[in-house]
């Protein structure tokens, strides 16, 4: 049997049928290099646009690190030098044994700083017959900003705690200085210079600020009177003025809780050292 391809067909309409059939596959050939260049020109640009986004989520997470790091920095060098005052009460009491600031009191009543004896023995109180009783305990105050100068309460054996001491530790002394009859508020400010500091008393119904210089221990007080004083409200103007809020004293009978009766009271210690 013929083929009807070969012998019934013309050979001029085979010839038009094969071009017909050639034509689709020779414009797919055209088409495939012009569509693998779109392909590859379309992925360099992504690839380049997720270059430029890295590059700029990179840039910025080096300019937030740049700014927060001096931050933290600081951050943690003020803990650093706050770390007496934030993780530690004010005043803070030592046994026999105990060490606070490199400071010491051992067990044989002496105290020390960094292994050099500052007072072989600490007396609070005496008797008639002329006999010492010496500290069991003492009450070591928060440092002074240089953390040189430290005020202490000696207590003995009665629980009395009215001897008050200063500790400077650049000269290696103590001082015995006064801050009251029985003993100071556990409280103190120093002057900006550490020329001197404030301390207060507040006993029966009666209050007085104490000047103390921080070279002698020499104490200065102020009379401040049937009235307490807002110890939290405490400011200093500059290096030798401060400022402080004066209020009914809770202990005075006579006071009427009257508000307007507070006040505030500003003083220089220049003044009251000279008293």
């Amino acid at each position: 049997m013929r083929s009807l391809l070969t012998n019934d067909v013309d050979p001029i309409s085979r010839h038009q049928t094969m071009n017909y059939y050639q034509k689709p596959m020779k414009t797919l050939s055209l088409r495939l290099p012009f569509l693998g260049s779109a392909l590859i020109l379309s992925l360099i640009a992504t690839s380049c646009a997720s270059n430029v986004l890295s590059q700029v989520k990179t840039q910025s997470l080096n300019s937030q690190n740049h700014q927060t790091t001096p931050t933290e920095t600081q951050e943690n060098n003020q803990k650093d030098r706050s770390q007496s005052s934030s993780s530690k009460p004010s005043w803070i009491t030592l046994q026999p044994g105990d060490e606070e600031y490199n400071i010491k009191f051992a067990k044989d009543g002496s105290l020390s700083h960094q292994g050099k004896v500052l007072i072989s023995k600490i007396p609070v109180s005496y008797s008639s017959d002329g006999s010492v009783f010496y500290a069991i305990n003492i009450i070591l105050s928060n440092p002074s900003p240089s953390g040189n100068f430290h005020f202490f309460q000696a207590c003995d054996t009665q629980g009395l705690c009215w001897a008050l001491y200063l500790i400077d530790k650049n000269q290696g002394k103590v001082y015995r200085t006064s801050a009251g009859k029985y003993g100071s508020s556990q409280w103190v400010q120093w002057s900006k210079d550490e020329r001197y500091a404030i301390l207060a008393d507040q006993n029966e119904g009666y209050s007085r600020m104490y000047a103390i210089d921080l070279k002698t221990g020499d104490s200065k007080s102020v009379d401040i009177g049937s009235r307490a004083i807002d110890l939290k409200s405490f400011f200093w103007l500059d290096s030798r003025k401060f400022k402080v809020k004066i209020i009914n004293h809770p202990a005075c009978a006579d006071c009427k809780p009257d508000q307007s009766k507070s006040y505030w009271f500003q003083e220089n210690i220049t003044n009251i050292v000279k008293k």
